[in-house]
């Protein structure tokens, strides 16, 4: 077995056709979620380990698989855990009242709260930037997509900074629990 370390959480692992007899690899069983196929999979990666250092232990951990160019197969073994990513998700709110009434709804919600934060655009918009961890291209269904029921995810990328810059900041930080905690209305 052939161990390649890609990158800090990235490796490649090549499975010769003889590799594949000694271990008892089957192509087809590694599409299928086995009890066999996550022992193969943890005596491959422990070899790994001790050839790269890559300890992917107790980490969440993604495995690609395919067939080789000359027989056997490739694995590529990513560390998710250490790679996530956090950008920020903008949703508009035609008013404060709409942003405090998403934020009660976000109470219940499991979500990275403390992090949000709270602008006022042209003293009657509410923005509400929220952390999300980065999940690659496209518009995905998010932690926080009920939202859209109470007001409109913004799509840029840099709405947030959009918002820091003509915006008024209300709350930098706990904007969820300070908006359910306020009763009244306020204006900027």
């Amino acid at each position: 077995m052939e161990c390649v370390r890609i990158g800090a959480g990235k490796l490649k692992l090549t499975l010769s056709d003889e590799d594949m007899k000694k271990y008892g690899v089957d192509v087809s069983a590694l599409n299928e979620d086995t009890t066999a196929r996550r022992r193969l999979l943890w005596t491959l990666l422990d070899e790994a380990k001790k050839k790269t250092g890559i300890n992917t232990a107790g980490a969440r951990t993604l495995v690609e698989a395919f067939p080789g160019r000359r027989g056997g197969c490739e694995l590529f073994v990513t560390l998710l855990d250490g790679a996530r990513e956090v950008h920020s998700v903008c949703y508009r709110f035609g008013s404060i009242r709409a942003a405090r009434a998403a934020a009660r709804c976000m109470k219940r919600e499991e979500a990275d709260k403390e992090s949000a934060a709270l602008y006022v655009i042209d003293g009657k918009e509410a923005v509400l930037a929220l952390a999300l961890p980065e999940r690659g291209a496209g518009r995905l269904l998010t932690p926080y997509s009920f939202l859209e029921e109470y007001g409109k995810r913004e799509k840029s990328l840099y709405f947030h900074a959009y918002a820091k810059e003509y915006g008024t900041c209300v709350y930098e930080r706990d904007a969820i629990a300070r908006l359910c905690e306020e009763e009244d209305d306020f204006s900027v």
